[in-house]
This record gives C-alpha cells, sequence and structure tokens, in this order.
C-alpha cells in the first residue's frame, strides 16, 4: 500500500474510511475484457466509452482487488478527458487508497494532482505533485512533478520552496531533458529573489547547451498549468501525466531572431520575439551580466540595447546598466563602460551613482578623453563619505589633474592620500615626485623623494626615480652623478621598461656635456637603427621606413640631431648634414623633421653647398606654410642674403628675395 498517498488523500472528501482486506479472487474475464477496452477506447479518445467500460469493470471488481485499483484510475483518465475533472479527483482519490502497482499508483497521483489544479486547488495540487514524486522518484514522471510543483510555489510567493523544488529537480535527474526546464524556473526564481549570481550561473550552462525551445517549452508548460483548455490539450496534460517530451511543447522549438549571432543572443531570442512579461525581462537582465562576465562584448551591448528598448520599464534595468559598466572597467572597455554609466544617469534623472560605480564611471570618461567630467565625478564622491573606493579616487584624481596641466591639484590629492591612508600609499611616491617637480618651491621635496626612491630595491618605480632625478642633477651641471642615474634606470633589471631609450638619451647628453663627445656618440649610436645607415638625399626628401626600424623614432631622431650638432660642433659639416637629415627621416612628422632640416641648411652652407641648401629650404617652406616661424628658422639657416652669387639659395617660387 502507498501509505503516504493514502494519508494524503484521506483529508480529502474523497477518501474510504478504511481499505478493504486484501483476498484473493478467482480470475475474470469479463473484468479483464472491460479494463482492455477502457485502455482502447482511451487512446482513441473515446472518453465516453472508456469510461462506460471502466464504470462497468467497477461493479464487478471486489474491493481488494488490484483490478479495481486500474478501473478507478481507468475511469479517472476517462473523466478527466472529458473535462469532468471533479469526477476525475473522486476516481484517482480512491484509486490511490486501493492495491495497485508503483506504476498505476504513481500515474494517478500525478493525475490527481492535475486534476486539483483543474478545480482550482492549487496548493493541493503542488503538495500532491511534490508528495508523488518524492514517494515514486524512480518514475517518469517524477522530474516534471518537481518542477511544476516549483513552479506553482514561485506563483504563490513562496520563493524558497520553489527553490528548494527545482534544486531537488535538477539534482535527482541531472541529465534528462526536464533538468534544463528546472534551470530556468530556478534561474528566474533567483532573480525574483535577488540571486543574481545563481541566476547567471543556471542561465550560462543553458547558454552552453544549445536547446533553443527552452523558452518556448516553460510557457507552453506555464499556459498549460494556468488554464483549462480544449479537448485536444486536455490529451496532452494525460501524456505529461507519464512523461514529459520536449517535442509535446510543438510550434516553436527552434525559433531565432535574425540579429541573433552569438549563443548568448540565440538563446535570448525567444525571450524578445515573444509578448513582453516580467519573466522575460529578467532572464533577459541575467543573459546582459552572462555576456559580460564572459567579456562577450558585442552580444552583451546588443542584449542591453534590446532590453532598454523592450522592456522600458524593467525596474533591474538601472541595476543592469551598472554592472555592465563595472564588468566593463574592469576589462577596460571604456567606451561601453562610459556609455552604460551615462545611460544610467540619464534614466534616473542625474541620481547619485554608488561610489564603486562613480569611481568606474570617472575612469572610463578619463580613458575615453573626458578628463573635465571624469574630475567632476571624482571631487563629488570625495566630498563624500569615505569608503573604500577613496584611496583609489584620490589617486586617480591626482592623474586626472596632471595630465590636465594642474600640478598643484595633483599635489593636493596625494597628499590627502598620504595623510588618510598611509597603509596605501607606498605606490604613489613615484607619481607624488613626478608633480612635486611640476610645483614652483617643491624641487627639494621631490628630490629628496626620489633619493629615497633611487635606494630602494629594483623595480619600475625606482627606474622611473633614477631618471627623473639623473635630470635634476644634469639641469644643474651634476653630470657625472647623472650619467651613473641614467645608465641605472636604462639597465637596473633584466625587463624592458618605458624609462631605457628615454634614460640612454640623458645619459649621452651629459657624456657630451662633460666634453666627453666620443663617449656620447657611442651612446647615442644604441638608439639609431642597427648596421650602417643610408645616405639620406640632399633634397630633404625622408628614408621612408626608416623610422619603423627603432622602438621609440622620436627619441632615435633626437640622437641623430644630437650626433649632428657634435659633428658640426667639431667641423664635420658633411657626416653633419647626414646625421640632421637621418633625425628628420626617422620622425619625419614630428619637430625633428623641420629641425633636421634646418640643422642640415647650416652645414650645407657652411659647406657652399647652396642649390642642396636651397632644395631642402624649399621643402621646408612647402611643408610648414602655415608654421611662420619655422620658415623663419630655415630663412635664418640660410644667412644673410647675396652669399650664394647664382641667387640660387633666395630663389622661391620662381622669385628673388
Amino acid at each position: 500500500m502507498f501509505v503516504l498517498l493514502a494519508v494524503a488523500c484521506a483529508s480529502t472528501p474523497f477518501a474510504s474510511a478504511a481499505f478493504a482486506e486484501e483476498k484473493k479472487i478467482p480470475p475474470d474475464r469479463r473484468l479483464e475484457a472491460l479494463l482492455e477496452r477502457a485502455r482502447t477506447r482511451l487512446a482513441a479518445g473515446a472518453f465516453d466509452d472508456a469510461q462506460a467500460a471502466a464504470e462497468a469493470a467497477l461493479e464487478g471488481a471486489p474491493d481488494s482487488s488490484p483490478m479495481r485499483g486500474t478501473a478507478l484510475t481507468l475511469a479517472g483518465d476517462a473523466a478527466y478527458g472529458m473535462g469532468a475533472y471533479r469526477t476525475a479527483a473522486a476516481r484517482y482519490g480512491e484509486a490511490l487508497q486501493g492495491n495497485q502497482s508503483e506504476t498505476e499508483a504513481a500515474h494517478a497521483g500525478f493525475a490527481l494532482a492535475w486534476s486539483r489544479m483543474r478545480i482550482g486547488r492549487r496548493d493541493q495540487a503542488r503538495q500532491t505533485w511534490e508528495l508523488v514524486a518524492r514517494q515514486f522518484p524512480q518514475d517518469p514522471g517524477a522530474a516534471l512533478a518537481l518542477v511544476q510543483a516549483g513552479e506553482l510555489a514561485a506563483q504563490a510567493g513562496e520563493l524558497d520552496r520553489a527553490r528548494a523544488l527545482l534544486d531537488d529537480a535538477v539534482a535527482r535527474y541531472p541529465t534528462g531533458p526536464v533538468a534544463a526546464l528546472a534551470r530556468l524556473g530556478r534561474a528566474i526564481v533567483a532573480m525574483r529573489a535577488g540571486r543574481t549570481p545563481e541566476a547567471v550561473g543556471d542561465l550560462r550552462l543553458l547558454v552552453r547547451s544549445a536547446r533553443p525551445s527552452l523558452s518556448h517549452e516553460r510557457r507552453w508548460l506555464l499556459e498549460l498549468l494556468g488554464t483549462a483548455g480544449s479537448r485536444e490539450r486536455r490529451g496532452l496534460e494525460m501524456r505529461l501525466m507519464v512523461r514529459y517530451e520536449p517535442g509535446l511543447a510543438g510550434g516553436e522549438a527552434a525559433a531565432t531572431s535574425p540579429r541573433a549571432a552569438g549563443p548568448w543572443e540565440r538563446f535570448a531570442a525567444p525571450f524578445l520575439d515573444r509578448t513582453p512579461d516580467t519573466d522575460a525581462a529578467r532572464v533577459l537582465h541575467a543573459l546582459v551580466l552572462g555576456a559580460a562576465e564572459e567579456q562577450a562584448w558585442r552580444e552583451a551591448e546588443g542584449l542591453a540595447d534590446r532590453l532598454l528598448d523592450r522592456f522600458p520599464g524593467y525596474a533591474g534595468t538601472p541595476a543592469v546598466l551598472a554592472s555592465v559598466g563595472r564588468l566593463a572597467a574592469a576589462a577596460q572597455r571604456w567606451p561601453l563602460a562610459r556609455s552604460s554609466f551615462e545611460r544610467l544617469l540619464a534614466r534616473d534623472r542625474g541620481g547619485p551613482l554608488p561610489p564603486e560605480s562613480r569611481l568606474a564611471f570617472a575612469e572610463a570618461l578619463t580613458r575615453t578623453g573626458a578628463p573635465a567630467p571624469a574630475c567632476a565625478q571624482l571631487r563629488a564622491l570625495l566630498d563624500g563619505p569615505t569608503g573604500d573606493s577613496t584611496p583609489r579616487a584620490l589617486r586617480l584624481l591626482a592623474e586626472i589633474d596632471e595630465t590636465l596641466g594642474q600640478p598643484a591639484e595633483a599635489v593636493a590629492a596625494y597628499e590627502r592620500l598620504r595623510r588618510d591612508y598611509p597603509e596605501q600609499w607606498s605606490d604613489s611616491r613615484m607619481p607624488y615626485a613626478r608633480v612635486l617637480l611640476q610645483v614652483a618651491g617643491r624641487e627639494p621635496d621631490a628630490r629628496a623623494l626620489l633619493e629615497a626612491l633611487v635606494q630602494e630595491g629594483p623595480g619600475e618605480a625606482q627606474r622611473e626615480a633614477a631618471f627623473r632625478l639623473g635630470g635634476l642633477l644634469a639641469a644643474g651641471g651634476e653630470h657625472e652623478r647623472a650619467v651613473d642615474l641614467f645608465m641605472s634606470a636604462a639597465y637596473g633589471t633584466e625587463e624592458p621598461s618605458p624609462w631605457s631609450r628615454r634614460a640612454l638619451l640623458g645619459a649621452a647628453r651629459s657624456l657630451a656635456a662633460s666634453q666627453r663627445p666620443e663617449a656620447a656618440m657611442a651612446v647615442y649610436r644604441t638608439l639609431l637603427p642597427s648596421g650602417p645607415l643610408p645616405r639620406p638625399p640632399r633634397d630633404g626628401r625622408p628614408l621612408r621606413g626608416l623610422g619603423g626600424e627603432v622602438e621609440d623614432p622620436e627619441v632615435a631622431a633626437a640622437a641623430a640631431y644630437d650626433i649632428a650638432d657634435l659633428l658640426r660642433a667639431s667641423g664635420r659639416n658633411a657626416e653633419a648634414v647626414d646625421m640632421y637629415l637621418t633625425a628628420a627621416s626617422l620622425a619625419p612628422s614630428s619637430d625633428w623633421g623641420w629641425r633636421g632640416r634646418v640643422g642640415a641648411i647650416r652645414c650645407l652652407v657652411a659647406t657652399r653647398d647652396w642649390r642642396a641648401a636651397a632644395a631642402i629650404y624649399q621643402r621646408v617652406v612647402e611643408s610648414h606654410r602655415d608654421a611662420p616661424d619655422v620658415i623663419a628658422a630655415a630663412r635664418d639657416a640660410l644667412g644673410p642674403p647675396g652669399r650664394d652669387p647664382s641667387g640660387a639659395a633666395r630663389q622661391v617660387g620662381g622669385r628673388r628675395r
């Protein structure tokens, strides 16, 4: 006997007072024939005939006979097929108190739950599904019964109970077709309860499983649970009493949107293609976050757009935009981060962002070329209560102030960081020293801090400190120590550094200032392209591709220019011309482009190569028509009028000057 079910049914109007005592009865072929006829007519949809056969079998079946339980179940099925749900519930309730096989008892229990649904007893239906599923866990209908019970609990607002039932369905039946339905329902329950990460985790698995019909299947199941339907639909419900088959949902099995490209969009398409509802919005919310967490940025942005367009009143939209903004900022997807926060602010009509979001928004503004609005966000954040985001906000504000050419404001931010958060100060000492150098009267403080940093162990901050301190000493004429510091910055560690080549340039310049030109030129040449340098054309045309042979074309151009100055100072003007033009070729779009040509003009004039000087002068004039200072420098390099007897150096555009 199935005691739990019997107890459940005993509390209903359909229960008997006691069970008949079992006893053996002789075979009754007429009874078996009636039961077989009832089954056959049920399968054919002839419910009236089936009910008549089942009722006739009941008249001849002893109370304790298994055939009576079978006849009661068949009578219940026939009544259900005709839409006589109260009669069906009565027959199923009686059957569960009889002598049945496990298969028949499970079927009667699941069918009783459906009948109770149809007569408006939703709580009893849910309890029955749960009870039958737990008593007959091996039955093919048990998994769906747990899902149905979970969905009814969710509809009743019992989210914890719904979660437990759907958890049970996933845990007990992880690989069957019902598991995906349970996961989807569980994800929606999690979203309703504010457990977004759990929902994202379930949906991530569903997206990977690539079952496009899932949304339609769940919607179809909820529609069945919601209202009674036609004779045809009752037939589907009766099949669900036995087992779940995804194909029963029919219709929209693989509906996809023409915009769907990636897996997240494909999964989302059915939710977007149907009449808007809150569950669809919640699923899209979680899908946006899942795509963003997996850095499927195009899909995340597209789904967020669709969520806002399709569900303009969805209450979770601010949370979606804030989460996408933070995730995009963490991944340095600055344009997406900025647009997400801007849309959030526009939606909330300028309402304040939480501190972490405000900080991420400020950084996104900074990285997308809007430092002034970023400053405004940071100052508003720092004017409020302090929190975990305050130290990072101070550092970012100082960086922005430095970028905006406001070193005094940057110093103030760093000094507040040092005062209020000393345990987080260490990494900010080098940028603090850098802005101190830009504030009048603070050079001694900067030098003391740089000296301390140089004495610390090797690292990127130590290399920058050595470079900055070397520059200070060189500016003060302390070239010998400056060379040592520059070399330490260049070769302080085995790892490449952005300071290496600039430090070598500084070392070479200090060597030159120390009257050690050969040593200086040796260091300068390490910054030039390896191998012999091609001779540049004497008309000022740049050597194409030369800048691509070095790591930093502008540093290399500066080195070539300085070598040319040394050669010119020693009277080696012909060699200097080539090196000046090499400087112009290494970085033709920078100031070294015109400065190298002007230097070459001076040397060509010194060697009386008037025609080449005039050709280069003409090129400078043509390429800098809107830069009178550059043209004036080139004209000055030619010297006073009349130095060229042929007049070539003063003839520009067919006129003598």
